[in-house]
C-alpha cells in the first residue's frame, strides 16, 4: 500500500512537471513581449538606493510625486498615477533583499493612454 502510493506521487509529479515545460513552451513560442498598457517595471540604478530607501510617493494633482526631480519630470510627462515597490522584504530579509536589487524595482502606473513604446 505504501509503495503504490508513492508511486502514485511520483506519477503525479512528473505529470504536473512535463505537463508545466510543454505550457510553458507554449506561452513563450510566440516571442511576442509581454506589455500590459498602463504598467510599467523600472530598475533604477544601485546608486538611487539611498534616495529610493526614504521616498515618500505623494500625489499632486492625480499624479505621482516622489521627490526624485528627474524621476518626477518624465513620470509627469507620461502622467504617472502610482509608484509602488514590486517586492517587499521579509522581516530579518532586508540586507539579502538589497544585496540581490530587489529594492531598486518599481512597478510604475501610468495613464493608459501614454506611449512609453515610443
Amino acid at each position: 500500500m505504501r509503495k503504490s502510493l508513492q508511486t502514485l506521487k511520483r506519477l503525479v509529479m512528473l505529470t504536473l512537471l512535463v505537463g508545466g515545460s510543454i505550457l510553458s513552451g507554449f506561452s513563450q513560442s510566440n516571442n511576442a513581449p509581454l506589455i500590459e498598457r498602463g504598467v510599467v517595471h523600472v530598475k533604477f540604478s544601485p546608486e538611487m538606493a539611498q534616495q529610493l530607501s526614504g521616498m515618500k510617493v505623494a500625489s499632486v494633482n492625480g499624479l505621482a510625486r516622489t521627490g526624485i526631480s528627474g524621476f518626477d519630470a518624465v513620470a509627469a510627462s507620461y502622467k504617472v498615477t502610482k509608484v509602488t515597490p514590486m517586492f517587499f522584504a521579509k522581516p530579518g530579509r532586508e540586507e539579502a533583499h538589497r544585496r540581490h536589487g530587489l529594492n531598486l524595482w518599481y512597478e510604475v502606473t501610468l495613464d493608459y493612454t501614454s506611449n512609453v513604446m515610443s
